[in-house]
């Protein structure tokens, strides 16, 4: 089905190349990130954008919605990757900054809240994914393994597990209780792994690559092999 132009809608704002669009929790609203060094949050029932949030000194990679806020008029947490190597916290109801991370010493390149919303992770070219408190910023472990830049990272949806893909190709599952690395699936892809997703039951991870390739590997069944 092809759709016309003149039926799309446009929103206008940015000055440079869209990174990353996540839709709240709620569905009420939208947040975009651009190399403008800029994040953006629109009201979808107006189409404006309600606030301009500027921080980070570099192109802004990515974006996360902390799950859990859909009652009206409630957002909750944005959070906000850079090249700055920074992470930012947001509160999406005012675009007031609560925190400013710096858990990582090269490009921020993916982020991703917990199911349960207590965590935030984030991936970087430093080769390390960082778990951070997602209430007070303090960061809480470093998770290394990769030997390549990680370019995404998502939680599994109701557990502690957490996947990562790298630059080199690989991808990885992480406990983040024990900050451990249970399971690396190598050989999937020919180039670098730039995003990944579980299925809603948790049982399939999807991967996308320069490759050109997507990838979809059964988890659990790859679980009762080892």
């Amino acid at each position: 089905m092809s759709v016309s132009a003149e039926k799309q809608t446009h929103l206008s704002g940015h000055k440079w190349h869209i990174s990353q669009l996540e839709f709240s929790p709620g569905g009420l609203h939208l947040a975009s990130s651009s190399w403008d060094k800029t994040v953006q949050i629109w009201d979808l029932s107006t189409l404006e954008s309600v606030f301009v949030l500027r921080h980070h000194r570099s192109p802004v990679t990515c974006l996360s919605w902390q799950p859990g806020a859909t009652s009206t008029g409630c957002l909750g947490v944005l959070a906000s990757g850079s090249a700055d190597s920074t992470v930012a916290l947001w509160r999406g109801e005012t675009g007031k900054l609560l925190q400013s991370l710096s858990p990582h010493k090269g490009w921020v390149l993916g982020t991703s809240f917990s199911s349960d919303g207590t965590l935030l992770a984030s991936a970087a070219w430093d080769k390390t994914l960082c778990l951070s408190d997602a209430r007070t910023g303090q960061m809480l472990q470093k998770l290394t393994g990769h030997t390549t830049g990680v370019w995404t990272c998502a939680f599994q949806p109701s557990s502690g597990l957490l996947c990562s893909g790298a630059d080199d190709g690989s991808l990885r599952i992480w406990d983040t209780r024990t900050a451990t690395s249970v399971m690396s699936l190598i050989g999937g892809h020919d180039d670098s792994v730039k995003c990944c997703a579980w299925s809603p039951d948790g049982e399939y991870i999807a991967s996308g690559g320069a490759d050109s390739k997507v990838r979809i590997t059964n988890f659990y069944r790859l679980s009762l092999r080892k």
